[in-house]
């Protein structure tokens, strides 16, 4: 940990006393401050650093307040928090306008001759370059005058020189900014003004340029490390950034993922709009589609034989249906209904009344005699049909027309369309299957599924209810027809 040091009793820095700095290689107190700033203003260092023989310490702007400045901020990381009060950085003009004096003697011919510019110190002025520019833009990167002072005032005076004659040649010269047109106006109202620091001359030097810049901490007139690079932007590497940084670079990452995705998708094989799927055949198809295609096709008795449901006009709540639905189901009806008509005027059978005699003589020969009751009854695995004596069953719509029967086996369902029924039930048969079940109505409830018809019996009938709460008829039922 570096030990800090206030800078109050310093000659060179006095302005800066409320500030600290940390102690590195000649500089350890106030007064090894003073020697360290008096040995890089000096003439020789400039010229042996740099190659400007001709050099005599004129026309350097600001030098004196950036070298002050610049120890105070390269350790405001580690000494800011023990200062007895806030610091205020130099302005970023007073840092350009050093940067732009001393650009300017490296470009004149006298300061700088070619005879003294070597290789080493045409590098030198290039590090200088880049750490001058380093420097204004991260240390020294304000002009609010609320938050940032324009220099020391041994050199404000002079318009950020050290001379008065320097002063007076720059103070003469036209296109003056603002700020500098304010210090030559002070400037020449009072040029009894005479500096109160005098840099160190070659003959009084104690320390050589380089081994001060190489035991510094960082300085704006040698080439900087990585390290004391790294340390003007300190508040950059801390743990919210870098984490501010990680989270931006995940989400910029799956930003472009997600685009490859979307790009990379399918869309003709999914489905990207809403629409209302096709009516299913009946509960029984929809149960055969969900436990696979291969299960046997439950068939309607009716449908097999008339080719139709034997309520076509009903749906399954019992109300009657809009038969423009299915127009071809409708016509098919009209036009039997037209050909019967003909035929009994004409006192003869069409060929569609010989067809509908044939189908009611094959229902009788089949399942037994016609019942005035139009009812189905179905005992134990023996289907037996009561067919009613009209060529078509009348359609299901209210009163005595409705196929009503009792239930006289409890049965509790176990699939989704199976519906719980209990002795003494009544329901209203709406479709017979082939394979011994039936779609009904509960007449009190109005709750609708599918129940074994070996569980019901007609109306009136005087059979002997079983009480059991799983039927074999269900298990028969399942064996004989595959359920």
């Amino acid at each position: 940990m570096s030990t800090c040091f206030s800078l109050t009793g310093s000659t060179a820095c006095g302005e800066l006393g409320a500030q600290m700095i940390a102690a590195s290689g000649p500089i350890q107190n106030a007064s090894t401050v003073d020697t360290y700033v008096a040995t890089l203003l000096g003439t020789e260092h400039f010229a042996t650093t740099y190659g400007c023989s001709g050099y005599t310490g004129h026309f350097v702007r600001y030098q004196q307040s950036l070298i002050c400045n610049y120890l105070v901020a390269v350790s405001a990381a580690a000494c800011a928090a023990l200062s007895t009060a806030p610091y205020q950085p130099l302005c970023a003009a007073s840092c350009a306008a050093n940067a732009a004096s001393v650009n300017a003697l490296f470009g004149d011919a006298a300061v700088c001759p070619a005879s003294s510019s070597s290789a080493a110190s045409l590098q030198e002025r290039s590090a200088f370059n880049a750490t001058q520019l380093l420097t204004c833009q991260d240390a020294f990167a304000t002009n609010d005058p609320a938050t940032c002072w324009q220099g020391l005032s041994v050199e404000t005076q002079f318009v950020g020189f050290r001379y008065a004659a320097d002063a007076a040649s720059f103070c003469g010269a036209s296109c003056l900014d603002a700020a500098d047109a304010a210090l030559c106006a002070k400037f020449l109202s009072n040029s009894s003004l005479v500096p109160s620091f005098v840099p160190a001359s070659t003959a009084n030097s104690t320390a050589t340029p380089a081994t001060s810049a190489s035991q510094l901490l960082p300085v704006p007139f040698a080439q900087l490390t990585n390290a004391q690079k790294l340390s003007l932007i300190t508040p950059a590497r801390t743990l919210p950034y870098i984490a501010s940084g990680i989270a931006w670079g995940v989400m910029v990452l799956f930003g472009i993922l997600w685009g490859v995705v979307l790009k990379l998708q399918r869309w003709n094989n999914h489905i990207t709009i809403a629409f209302r799927p096709e009516p299913l055949q009946g509960r029984a198809t929809l149960r055969r589609q969900n436990q696979g295609g291969n299960r046997p096709k439950r068939q309607s008795i009716f449908s097999s034989i008339f080719g139709g449901s034997v309520y076509a006009d009903t749906d399954i709540n019992g109300d009657a249906t809009d038969v423009s639905k299915n127009p071809t189901q409708s016509q098919s009806r009209t036009a039997l209904r037209y050909q019967r008509q003909r035929a009994k005027k004409a006192g003869r059978h069409t060929e569609a009344a010989a067809k509908t005699s044939s189908i009611r003589q094959s229902i009788y020969s089949i399942f037994g005699k016609s019942s005035s009751n139009s009812y189905q009854n179905f005992e134990d695995d023996t289907i037996t049909l009561e067919a009613p004596a009209a060529p078509f069953p009348p359609p299901v719509g209210s009163g005595a027309n409705k196929l009503k029967m009792k239930v006289i086996t409890p049965f509790t369902g176990v699939e989704y369309d199976e519906m719980t029924v209990k002795i003494g039930d009544v329901l209203i048969i709406k479709e017979t299957f082939s394979d011994g079940w039936c779609l009904a109505k509960q007449a009190a409830t109005g709750m609708v599924g599918i129940v074994p018809l070996v569980c019901l019996d007609s109306i009136g009938s005087n059979k002997k209810m079983k009480a059991q709460t799983r039927p074999p008829a269900r298990r028969e039922s399942r064996q004989v027809f595959g359920r």
